[in-house]
């Protein structure tokens, strides 16, 4: 993931992101359990004004309900990215 800064990235399938960056990275480390998976919190900045990829906010039908914001992007979104930074292990 590293070697991808500045690239493209695409994603085939939902993608569903928390805009908490606590919920986000807890998600990330708890993925760490299983060691067939890796977590990866990503910082996501879209100018929604000029924005081509379709994303919703689904937090009134999320199972945290309206007390966590989640936002859905739709398949074969391409993102660009940006700094990579690892996952402070004091978090």
């Amino acid at each position: 993931m590293v070697n991808a800064q500045g690239s493209l990235m695409s994603f085939n399938n939902f993608f569903s992101i928390a805009p908490d960056r606590e919920l986000s990275v807890f998600f990330a480390v708890y993925a760490q359990c299983d060691p067939n998976l890796i977590g990866i919190p990503f910082q996501i900045t879209i100018n929604s004004s000029t924005s081509t990829i379709p994303f919703a906010n689904t937090s009134h039908v999320s199972y945290f309900g309206d007390e966590k914001e989640e936002i859905l992007f739709s398949m074969n979104s391409i993102l660009c990215i940006g700094a990579i930074k690892p996952i402070d292990e004091t978090t």
